[in-house]
């Protein structure tokens, strides 16, 4: 976990002192800040445990003034088309930037609205233990959902696995579901929170496949990288 702060005088409407610090202090974060020069923010990816280039980033910022900030990626192919994602409140939500913002393969700009405005922006819309937890939460005492611990991680953390059936029939067929080999591959969740709610819908198609089927899906299979906010891709040693 890291801290980043850096100070810039800029000639605003009086002569004052903007300053802006980012952090990597929450699960999930991963960035190195290179320098910041007047307006812009130079970063990049965290290739801690990576063997080459690879592409995910999420790290929260704060201006104590309100203020346009420009954010400049050192490293090619870390944006999407799209730009870049951010939530404003603490990764429960997340949305793409305005389009006006997207300023290039490399480029892009936020406005803080605020003094102290907080935000995360990311590659994509990051999703840990607390985002399963929020949306599972509301299916708890469903009767067709059984949830269990598949296995603890080396670093203690426990691997999280969903079991959605009739339970009150023994199902013809059982069905296996993954998500997060690569720790970095976070949008494969709200794939995962698609199934879930569509199996557990009244759908009369799902309430016949509930009868004949029971589904396991593991929603973070490597925990400790989600968590920890690793690429988790090329990994080494090999």
């Amino acid at each position: 976990m890291k801290e980043f702060s850096f100070i810039v005088s800029l000639l605003l409407t009086a002569v004052s002192t903007a300053q802006i610090s980012m952090d990597t202090n929450y699960a999930g974060a991963n960035v190195i800040i290179d320098s910041v020069a007047v307006d812009t923010v130079y970063f990049r990816p965290d290739l801690r445990t990576t063997q080459g280039k690879w592409f995910y980033w999420n790290f929260r910022a704060v201006s104590n003034v309100a203020k346009k900030w420009y954010f400049k990626a050192n490293d090619d192919n870390i944006l999407t088309s799209l730009g870049a994602s951010f939530s404003t409140d603490g990764g429960n939500s997340w949305q793409w930037i305005n389009q006006d913002d997207n300023l290039g393969p490399n480029l892009f700009s936020y406005t803080f609205e605020g003094d102290d405005a907080t935000v995360r922006l990311s590659i994509g819309q990051p999703y840990t233990e607390k985002n399963f937890k929020r949306y599972i939460e509301s299916y708890k005492n469903d009767d067709r959902l059984k949830l269990s611990v598949l296995t603890t991680t080396r670093k203690g953390r426990e691997v999280e696995r969903m079991t959605i059936s009739d339970f009150s029939i023994e199902p013809r067929y059982k069905i296996l579901i993954t998500s997060r080999h690569h720790a970095c591959e976070m949008m494969s969740n709200y794939m995962v929170e698609g199934i879930v709610g569509s199996l557990l819908s009244d759908d009369p198609k799902m309430v016949s496949l509930l009868k004949n089927a029971e589904i396991t899906i593991i929603p973070f299979v490597d925990k400790d990288g989600v968590e920890e906010g690793d690429q988790g891709k090329n990994r080494w040693p090999r």
